[in-house]
């Protein structure tokens, strides 16, 4: 049986990096950024999702499969069935979301210590199943963690959640870092908190 990408990645990555692994596996860092689509009605409609992973998993993944729109595919395909690492909550509810849409990933050239390299960039859409009425006491819930306790996800800072112009008078961005968390759990609090 053909494993996924995603578990090749990890394999590899494990071999190929077992000195920075600590406990019992491999992890690597995947900055998020997110953005909140909304309607007329202040009604969430979905969330726009953008993972760019770090340099060594990305270099892993392009020795995989040079082709990035199918490694696009691939990846989003494995992200589905873990959940997409993302999870929206509405008032402490969870929203359910259809299959991810508008997927694309990107090649990008950064720069470290060492040089240039690539990292890859991956933008999805998560669409609500049906549209999420926002009220003046309203507060969303963003987490994004993986189960498999391979990546560790996190914001940059509050710059990185985009509320759109419907929420901007209203609702107000939190990231905070948490004291402790358990391997595999999102390090940070994430709300967007809407008061009249």
């Amino acid at each position: 049986m053909k494993k996924s990408l995603f578990l090749n990645t990890l394999l590899l990555a494990m071999a190929f990096f077992s000195t920075q692994a600590f406990s019992h596996s491999y992890h690597y860092e995947m900055q998020v950024s997110s953005a909140l689509e909304t309607n007329d009605k202040k009604q969430l409609e979905a969330l726009n999702v953008t993972f760019l992973y770090d340099g060594e998993v990305s270099k892993v993944m392009l020795q995989d499969e040079k082709d990035l729109d199918k490694l696009g595919r691939t990846l989003i395909r494995d992200l589905g069935k873990l959940g997409y690492f993302t999870q929206i909550k509405l008032n402490s509810l969870v929203l359910d979301t259809q299959k991810a849409n508008n997927i694309k990933l990107n090649k990008i050239t950064s720069k470290g210590e060492e040089g240039e390299f690539d990292v890859l960039q991956l933008n999805f859409t998560l669409e609500l199943k049906s549209p999420a009425t926002l009220t003046s006491n309203s507060e969303i819930a963003l987490s994004h963690e993986d189960p498999t306790a391979a990546a560790i996800l996190y914001y940059e800072n509050t710059e990185h959640i985009l509320i759109g112009n419907n929420l901007k008078d209203t609702c107000k961005v939190s990231v905070k870092e948490k004291d402790k968390f358990e391997e595999g759990d999102f390090p940070q609090i994430v709300r967007i908190s809407c008061r009249p």
